[in-house]
């Protein structure tokens, strides 16, 4: 159960592989939990890895989403 304080929590990415992110979802790499973690160790073994979480494992672990507040119900919102 998440608590009060963990709503104005702000997450802090990693993203040390910078230009390697880009459309990363869309590679075949991105759907092997396991390997983007292994290469995120290996980031955190060399001194690269910055920040809470790695992007590439965000990207690729769609576990993660929970930790976001919830959208706006489409229905509520005014044009």
């Amino acid at each position: 159960m998440k608590n009060d304080e963990d709503a104005g929590r702000k997450i802090v990415f990693c993203t040390e592989c910078g230009i390697k992110l880009d459309n990363f979802c869309f590679d075949d790499g991105a759907a092997d939990v396991e390997a983007v973690k292994k290469h995120m160790e290996g980031c955190k073994r060399e001194g690269r890895y910055k920040g809470e979480m790695c992007s590439r494992v965000f990207i690729a672990d769609e576990t993660k989403i929970d930790i976001f507040p919830p959208l706006p119900d489409e229905e509520s919102e005014e044009l």
